[in-house]
């Protein structure tokens, strides 16, 4: 997931609609996997997963779900998580892992742009600030088919602030600091797996700049791995530039079927 796929436009739809984790997890919760997403989607756009002040909030958090996640495909560990009772502070971290994969303003923005102001020059965050890095976007990727008003800009700005908080990225009101992200360490271990899984690689797992989502850097992942290897929940091996790791199961998708008891 490192590198940003070119096949997804950059929409201001993630920002607008925010994280929507309760909504998520209720629609996982009760997704059927013997009918199709079509069918699911219908279901939850009845209103018979999770209620909204109107159809159009419920049509529209409808719509993300379906852009976003595929509970029988790509997304079926995170359904499965669900479907077990996973609790919600270990959802989270694992929701925005699936979620980055499919939406590249998620992706860019914590990864390339929150992730080096607030991680290593530790500033405050105001929608401003993130409304230079959205203007930004059309010379870095010419991916919008034309420039956003004004009034889309701010919202989108205020959305991607809102959905780093909801995430638990960042704390405050009119101006935001970092949180000292502690990720419970089953999340941390589903998202061990899966970045292993993409680069089969120990030393570009540790080094993976995927970890920036979680505003993490190579030195805490290490030091997290090393801890694990203490308590035996894994093997690390280092001798001096050849490192090996060997995880607990062959894939994320075989992790999530052991995680939650």
């Amino acid at each position: 997931m490192s590198s940003l796929p070119a096949r997804i436009r950059i929409s201001s739809n993630s920002g607008t609609r925010g994280a929507l984790v309760d909504e998520t997890y209720s629609i996982f919760a009760a997704w059927d996997p013997s009918v199709s997403q079509r069918e699911n989607l219908a279901r939850v756009r009845k209103g018979t997963v999770i209620t909204c002040s109107s159809y159009s909030r419920l049509a529209d958090i409808t719509d993300a779900f379906g852009c976003h996640y595929e509970p029988g495909g790509r997304d079926r560990a995170l359904f499965q998580l669900v479907r077990r009772g996973l609790p919600m502070h270990e959802f989270k971290p694992i929701l925005l892992w699936h979620m980055a994969r499919s939406d590249l303003l998620v992706q860019d923005f914590i990864e390339n742009w929150l992730y080096p102001n607030v991680a290593e020059r530790h500033r405050n965050v105001c929608v401003r600030d993130v409304e230079t890095y959205l203007e930004s976007l059309q010379d870095r990727f010419g991916e919008k088919k034309k420039p956003w008003s004004i009034s889309t800009t701010n919202r989108t700005a205020a959305g991607l602030v809102k959905l780093a908080a909801d995430f638990g990225l960042l704390r405050g009101k009119v101006h935001k600091q970092r949180v000292i992200f502690d990720m419970p360490e089953q999340s941390f271990l589903y998202i061990l797996h899966a970045i292993h899984d993409d680069v089969q690689s120990t030393l570009r797992t540790v080094k993976s700049s995927n970890w920036r989502l979680f505003l993490m850097d190579s030195v805490e992942i290490e030091h997290r791995i090393l801890r694990l290897h203490q308590f035996r929940k894994l093997d690390y091996q280092v001798a001096g530039s050849i490192a090996q790791l060997a995880l607990p199961c062959a894939s994320a998708c075989e992790y999530a079927e052991r995680m939650v008891i």
